[in-house]
């Protein structure tokens, strides 16, 4: 069984939400979405003009 690099950061996420500072985690990933969003529009926008 192999295990990706996704899923490694996808447990650490969850782990840190269910024992970890939930207010912490939650200004964390939406920092961390919002700079994901940006980062595509950004490529988006660039592969469009």
């Amino acid at each position: 069984m192999r295990i990706g690099f996704g899923q490694i950061i996808i447990l650490i996420i969850v782990l840190f939400l269910l024992f970890g500072d939930l207010e912490s985690a939650k200004k964390r990933l939406t920092i961390v979405t919002k700079q994901i969003n940006n980062f595509f529009q950004k490529k988006n926008r660039k592969k469009g003009t």
